[in-house]
Order: structure tokens, then sequence, then C-alpha cells
């Protein structure tokens, strides 16, 4: 899978996880980043191609904040997503920029940002990165 096809992909899952309805979006997605930076071994390997950027800031922290629970719905997105973001590390892409363009699918898809958010902890670090391809 290309970087194009999985921020498709990434955006058909957030998509269907704010539609299922899953509790808190924000943590599904924190959550995945965790996991795959577990996998990597650094949440680095996520942003290797922009550290210095703000949107790098945003991954670490989600990286840092996705180890809370989530309810087996939730967590099955968070599941799902998981590979996606080991794939863009391995492939040593800006996970802040693919994030990004995925999330800006789904709000353009969902009908805005406040309806792809939904009531999490993450709202202002998702609108952030959102707004840039929505």
């Amino acid at each position: 899978m290309n970087k194009e096809e999985r921020i498709k992909e990434m955006a058909r899952i957030m998509i269907e996880a704010r539609r299922a309805p899953v509790k808190d979006l924000g943590q599904v997605i924190a959550n995945a980043i965790n996991y795959a930076a577990t996998y990597l071994g650094t949440p680095e390997k996520l942003i290797a191609s922009r550290t210095g950027r703000w949107e790098a800031e945003i991954i670490r922290r989600m990286a840092a904040g996705g180890d809370r629970f989530l309810p087996p719905n939730d967590e099955a997105y968070a599941m799902q997503l998981k590979p996606l973001f080991i794939a863009m590390g391995q492939a040593g892409e800006d996970g802040g920029d693919v994030l990004s363009q995925a999330m800006g699918i789904a709000i353009n898809e969902l009908g805005g940002i406040d309806e792809f958010t939904g009531e999490t902890w993450w709202h202002d670090d998702l609108s952030d990165l959102g707004r840039q391809y929505s």
C-alpha cells in the first residue's frame, strides 16, 4: 500500500468509526499512534522527516497519551489504524501531514471538524491537524 492508499484507508476507518459511533475518536487515534510508536520503538519514527514541526509535537503528545483503556468497539478501530501508522513510520513519512490529509478527507465527508472530533480531550489538537486539508 502506498502513501495515498494509506491516507484514503485511514480516512475510511475514521469515517466508519465516527459513524459507528465510537466513544472517543481522538483517543482511538492516540492509541493507534501509541501502538505504532511502541512497535517502531519510538514516536520519532512517526515524524522522522519533520521532527521540528508543530504537527510533530501533536504526534508526540498523542503517542504519550495513547495508553488509555478503550471500550472494545473503539479498540477495534485503533487496531485497524495501527498497521497504517506502522507502515507510515517504516516509510519515513511525515506522520502529522499524513494524519492531517486523512483527517481532511474524513472532516469533509462528515460535514465539519466538530462532527469529526465529537467529544474528546484531543479536540484542539485534532482541530489544528484537521484544518490543514479540510
